[in-house]
């Protein structure tokens, strides 16, 4: 079986950062894959489900915010702070 070992040195920012984003790796991914899929299908069928007169009336920035809110809500369903992993 092969084997991997990481080193950081935690007192390095810069290795601090990247300490993190490797922690959060998974995490990541798991956000990625729930906008991929379930976040673009919930969307969809949220805005297909809009009575006609409601959808008539959305604007595009309307739309970019609610799925901007629920990438956000993903976020931090995963304690992930971009903030934190790109500095």
């Amino acid at each position: 079986m092969s084997k991997a070992t990481y080193k950081f040195d935690l007192s390095d920012p810069d290795d601090r950062d990247e300490f993190l984003r490797t922690v959060k790796a998974t995490d990541m991914a798991m956000v990625l894959w729930e906008i991929t899929y379930n976040l673009r299908k919930r969307m969809e069928n949220e805005y297909e489900m809009m009575p006609d007169e409601e959808y008539d009336k959305l604007r595009p920035l309307d739309v970019v915010r609610n799925v901007m809110d629920e990438i956000f809500i993903e976020l931090g369903k995963r304690d992930l702070d971009v903030d934190n992993l790109i500095r």
